[in-house]
């Protein structure tokens, strides 16, 4: 049975993680080269269709996160900066698109958790390591430089030193503070490695946007009012944000008429082309920021032993950090998320989580992370089968009955203004023949979730699912030994927890958690088969206890 676990694993790690030496991919360009020439522009609304298809369908359930359509490359660094990204609570960045009804009831814990992830030490104080440390700082020099001590920095991974020499099981890779490094193409760490932080200041900081694009020559005006157009080359733009917060850019697809509003837009991917509905003057002139997040995944996680610490990530449209299939020793600390996701999965399909673990995975530990205003999810372990190759029932084994998710560690994050704060499910084969994951030693304890589905991607779904807790209606067995305590939920647009098990406590040990709660949009309070609904402190009490038996606090938010 092991070796036929084994087997199944590499075969999944083939289909779903790519191999390969370093390449790079062609840099986005970062604004049109042409000017108006006072025709139409190329795209015409669809023809026949006056009414608009719902912005979204669920970015959670059913989605088949393929690592094989990506290169290898390490990265493709189009821009270094130092000392432009600003401090992320100096920002806008819990502007939401619309308010719950009530403030929530943890304020001075979140705050207090957000400067833990914010002031936490460098690297080296938390992990030790035995091979070589690479130093890469904006002051670094990719042709002349080792990289192998502060004073002789590379500036990019895509430094000559990686090819002739690449990283090995031990080494360390360490990014100087107040740097910031524009990204085309997102980092697949190798295995054994640690990615980190050296130096003084604000965390190393990694954007999916090419450039900051709030500069008047980007932007040209078209014949529609109110319309303007710039030049993105890339298969999808799924997020766009203006000043860090201040406005997020609702993704249109059915063409130009239905853009309305400010930030509303349109991309063609055929002519690389972003339109924007804005009605005060050239965008590029009008912000002092904009960021245009492209289909790319932060880091792509398909070697064992990876550990990433220390780094603020924002703007990727595909997802922050994510792993494959049979992935061993995964770690994320010390770390900011944020403004993460919304990119095209198909059709009108949206997708984009901080943090996710794909299929098999064992010894996993998030911990004293922040992640915030995620299209989707902050963290996430989920997994389907149908993409696989596939068992019968009778007789020889399916997969999903030798994937699990085993000693899970999600620790003292906090996560607030995704649409879900947590997420796990495992997809079945066929509706017939359900699929069977195991879940094994999951610890989430002491975390903050707060005010899932008030994000940014909330009026951009058809769903609105807002729950801090989102356990799909999917399959799992001899889910054991895990615990679900002393964390705090903090306002949600719906349910606090919709749980997909039949028995919520089952393999489960659920204690010490506080609730708060307040009206909103559906007077939700849990799901578990149907909606236990809350509008006071009594009937909030009644729906908690079938989740948690034994709260710290319970508490109706007038």
């Amino acid at each position: 049975m092991k070796k036929l676990i084994a087997l199944l694993c590499a075969a999944l790690l083939l289909l779903l993680t790519g191999c390969g030496g370093a390449k790079t991919t062609k840099a986005v360009k970062p604004y049109s080269s042409t000017v108006d020439t006072g025709t139409d522009d190329p795209i015409d609304d669809p023809a026949g269709d006056e009414t608009e298809r719902p912005y979204e369908l669920s970015g959670g359930d059913d989605i088949m996160y393929s690592f094989s359509d990506e290169d290898d490359s390490s990265a493709t660094t189009v821009l270094v900066e130092k000392g432009t990204a600003p401090a992320t609570l100096d920002t806008p960045w819990r502007n939401m698109t619309y308010a719950p009804v009530a403030l929530g009831g943890a304020e001075e814990t979140a705050q207090k958790m957000r400067l833990d992830v914010i002031n936490s030490e460098n690297t080296d104080k938390y992990y030790t390591w035995t091979g070589k440390t690479y130093y890469v700082s904006p002051d670094g020099d990719d042709e002349k430089n080792d990289g192998l001590s502060p004073e002789r920095p590379i500036k990019t991974l895509d430094a000559d030193i990686f090819l002739t020499n690449p990283t090995k099981p031990g080494d360390a890779i360490l990014f100087e503070r107040d740097g910031v490094w524009r990204m085309t193409n997102g980092i697949r760490p190798r295995e054994g490695v640690i990615y980190g932080s050296y130096g003084t200041g604000q965390k190393p900081t990694f954007y999916g946007s090419a450039a900051n694009y709030a500069d008047e020559k980007y932007w040209l005006a078209t014949k529609k009012a109110n319309i303007w157009k710039i030049t993105v080359m890339d298969p999808d733009i799924g997020l766009v944000v203006f000043n860090h917060g201040e406005l997020v850019g609702c993704k249109k697809f059915n063409g130009l008429t239905v853009l309305e509003k400010n930030g509303d837009y349109y991309f063609s991917p055929k002519n690389d082309t972003l339109y924007l509905y804005f009605d005060k003057g050239n965008p590029g002139k009008y912000f002092k920021d904009i960021e245009i997040g492209l289909t790319k995944v932060a880091f792509t996680v398909g070697k064992n032993g990876v550990i990433v610490d220390n780094l603020r990530i924002k703007y990727f449209a595909k997802g922050g950090i994510y792993s494959g299939s049979c992935i061993e020793d995964f770690t994320v600390t010390n770390c900011e998320l944020g403004f993460i996701g919304g990119a095209v999965h198909h059709d009108v399909v949206r997708l984009g989580n901080c943090i996710q673990n794909w299929n098999t995975t064992f010894r996993v530990l998030v911990r004293n992370n922040w992640m915030y205003q995620a299209f989707d999810t902050g963290y996430t372990f989920q997994g389907d089968d149908r993409n696989g190759p596939g068992f019968d029932d009778e007789g020889n084994p399916r997969i999903g009955d030798n994937v699990y998710y085993q000693d899970i560690t999600v620790r003292d994050n906090i996560i607030e203004y995704c649409e879900y704060a947590i997420e796990f499910w495992h997809s079945e084969q066929s509706d017939s023949i359900p699929i069977l994951a195991n879940i094994i030693n999951f610890d989430l304890s002491d975390n903050a979730f707060r005010y899932s589905g008030y994000s940014w991607s909330c009026v951009q779904r058809h769903d609105n699912a807002g729950y801090n807790i989102y356990v799909g209606n999917r399959y799992f067995k001899n889910a054991r030994d895990s615990k679900i305590s002393n964390n705090i939920f903090d306002l949600s647009s719906r349910s606090e927890v919709y749980w997909g098990f039949q028995n919520p406590q089952g393999g489960f040990d659920i204690y010490g958690n506080t609730f708060y709660q307040a009206k909103n949009q559906r007077n939700e309070g849990m799901w578990f088969g149907k909606s236990r609904n809350s509008y006071d402190q009594s009937t909030l009490e009644t729906a908690v206890s079938v989740f948690d038996s034994n709260p710290r606090k319970v508490l109706w938010l007038q």
